[in-house]
Order: structure tokens, then sequence, then C-alpha cells
């Protein structure tokens, strides 16, 4: 209404119109948008400024660039939103285009598609013979067994399957109030590797090592395995250097901190090395 009563002349409607379209610009545009409309509705407060103390002469001009600010001010209030919906627009299709044509990475570590539960210390034996002691029942059985706790990884929920990896920990209360916990015997069966088993018996150890008050993790792995262990957020401890875990006889032929990525060793005579690890809890 402003500009059009500007327009023609109509001297109280003018000024009163335009003072109260000049109250409303710098109460709202002013505040709530960008340099343009402040630019303009400045232009327009003085045009009606100077526009009370010219005579007759400019009165007119003045009030003609006052109508014309209040009417760019008027057109960029109907645009704006138009561009805005075409911005977003635009850049709506363009992550449209990014989300499709971006090929999807697969997932190195996949996790375990079964479950993992506690068991008894003989579950253990059968598959740790298997894997790590193949012939050699004598070097399966810990004389710790009873005071560990062990897990079994089970691809189906049956109590009547076997486990297809097990890992035996030792707890905390275990080693007269240390905070460390350490787990041993990690086994996963062959065909079972790469599918998370021993991902997830390690986040199982974790987890029991935490409730039992455990700051500390801590296993004695494979040189050759360090790598898994590092990406599991375990680190070597300072201070110790690899070490011949078993001096004599015949080594055993698969890691016996099995992992998703060791390999079946040939037979030799020379014992294999093993490094320290350990992680926060």
């Amino acid at each position: 209404a402003a500009p059009v009563f500007v327009a023609f002349g109509d001297d109280h409607h003018s000024l009163g119109t335009t003072a109260l379209a000049l109250c409303y610009v710098c109460a709202r545009e002013a505040y709530f948008y960008g340099a343009a409309y402040k630019i303009e509705a400045l232009a327009a407060i003085a045009c009606l400024a100077l526009g009370t103390t010219t005579g007759a002469a400019m009165t007119g001009v003045l009030d003609g660039g006052t109508a014309l600010c209040l009417a760019v001010l008027a057109a960029g209030k109907i645009f704006e939103p138009l561009a805005t919906d075409l911005v977003a627009q635009r850049n709506s299709d363009a992550v449209f285009l990014q989300t499709t044509t971006t090929p999807e990475k697969k997932n190195k570590h996949p996790a375990f598609p079964g479950v993992v539960r506690r068991i008894d210390a003989a579950d253990t034996v059968p598959l740790r013979e298997r894997v790590l002691w193949p012939g050699r029942p004598d070097r399966c059985v810990l004389a710790e067994d009873a005071d560990l706790a062990h897990f079994g990884a089970f691809v189906h929920d049956d109590q009547e399957t076997a486990p297809v990896g097990v890992l035996s920990l030792r707890l905390p209360a275990t080693r007269g109030g240390d905070d460390q916990a350490t787990f041993r015997k990690l086994a996963v069966a062959p065909e079972h590797r790469r599918k998370g088993a021993a991902r997830a018996l390690i986040a199982a150890a974790r987890d029991e090592a935490r409730r039992a008050g455990a700051r500390r993790l801590g296993c004695d792995a494979r040189a050759e395995q360090q790598g898994f262990y590092e990406r599991l957020g375990f680190e070597r401890v300072p201070g110790r250097e690899p070490f011949a875990k078993y001096a004599s006889g015949r080594p055993p032929p698969i890691s016996s901190n099995g992992s998703d990525d060791e390999r079946r060793d040939s037979p030799s005579s020379s014992p294999p090395m093993y490094v320290a690890m350990i992680t926060d809890l």
C-alpha cells in the first residue's frame, strides 16, 4: 500500500503509511535478511527523512525514491522464497546424485552370524586339539582351566552343536587382585575363519573382563598375527621383546592365538615367536 500512496502523491497517507512500512522494515527485514535488504531499508528511511525538510519540488522525487525502495523490498519478499526453493532443490539433486552414484564399500569385517556364550572347560578341548595341537591332547588341557572363564562361538544357538571357535579368559580375581585380564587358547575352526568368530570371542572377553573390574585385557599373540590384534585396539607391551613360547618340541601348526586372518603353518623345527599384546578396557 505504501508505494501506491506515495506514487499518487497523497501526502497525508503517503507519509503515514510509509512510516508504518519502514517500522516493519526496520523491525523485521533489516534484522532477519541480508545486506541488500538493509541497504534498501536505510535508503527508504533517508528518502523519508529528507522529504520532511525539503520543498515541494523535491518532495515528489523523494517520495518516488521511497516508493522504489519499498517496491524492491516487496519484490524481494516475493521472489526470495522461490530462489531458496530452487537452491534447495539443486542441492537436493546433487546429494541424490552423489548418494546414488557412489558405490557402497564392502564391509571387510562382517559381524559373526552366530552367538557367543559361556561353555565348560571340557568343551574347548576338541577344538583346541584340532586347531592348536593336532594329536597332542596333553597340550590342550591347562592346569588352570578350572579357574578360567571359557567362551564358545556357535553358528547356531543349539546346545547340541559344537563350537566353531573357543577362547579361555583369566579374570583379575584369579591373579591376586591384578587389574589385568588375559585370554588364552583362542582357536577358530579353519572352515569358519574370516567370518567374525575371533572378533566376537574377543568382544565377549572384553565385556566379561569389564564386568569383573579389569582395566586392561592382554594376550600372547603369534608375531605374524600382531596386525590383527592391532586392528582390534591392542598394542605391543612396552619393553617386551618377541619370545619363544614353546622352546622345545614341534610348534603348533596353527597360531595358539587363532584369528580370522591366520593360516596353517608348515611343520618346522624352530619354535614360533610370540608378542605380548594389551589394550585398555
